[in-house]
């Protein structure tokens, strides 16, 4: 199955990821194969149509908030641009999806009755598997919390791994949030 990893610049600034990937990667250790898929809408080709919003916005935004705003959209623009030159592959994988008149890739809950049928056959490691077959997926070597983040609080600072935080957005500036921001003024 191909990495979810589509493209990396040479220097590293600009990576493409297929964040439905990623996920059913994050559920393996590395080197196991993925045996669970993630069923989600088709991908969009094209961005989202957002309405450019009906009050002029401009007179309440403050100077700084403006340079920053257009700095962050001329980083991004050159960063799209730098991986439109280097990459023309896609910018998705294939997936499942809803499951269309003839298509025989299972999906949902088809797709969990195939593994929870495949795994009554062979016996589990994680003693949460064993118990309760429609239960959570619990990934091995992954540590279960259960309670509030309170009650919970000692065993997680205790058995927390360390890891990099990756906040992604499609390839396309999304105006919505910054309207709603600014309608709150």
């Amino acid at each position: 199955m191909e990495s979810s990893v589509l493209f990396k610049s040479p220097d590293g600034t600009a990576i493409v990821i297929d964040i439905p990937r990623s996920l059913e990667e994050a559920q393996v250790l590395p080197g196991q194969d993925i045996t669970r898929r993630i069923a989600s809408a088709t991908p969009r080709d094209t961005p989202w149509q957002v309405p450019e919003p009906k009050k002029d916005t401009a007179q309440y935004v403050s100077p700084s908030v403006a340079i920053a705003e257009l700095m962050t959209l001329e980083s991004v623009k050159a960063a799209l641009d730098a991986v439109r030159a280097s990459y023309d592959g896609p910018w998705y994988l294939p997936r499942v999806t809803r499951k269309q008149a003839g298509d025989s890739e299972p999906i949902g809950a088809e797709l969990h009755a195939d593994v929870v049928r495949k795994r009554k056959h062979e016996p589990s490691s994680h003693p949460l598997e064993q118990s309760n077959e429609t239960g959570p997926y619990i990934p091995e070597k992954s540590h279960h919390l259960q309670g509030t983040v309170e009650s919970q609080r000692e065993a997680f600072l205790q058995n927390a791994p360390q890891f990099d935080l990756i906040v992604l957005d499609p390839p396309w500036p999304s105006r919505s949030v910054k309207r709603k921001s600014n309608s709150c003024m």
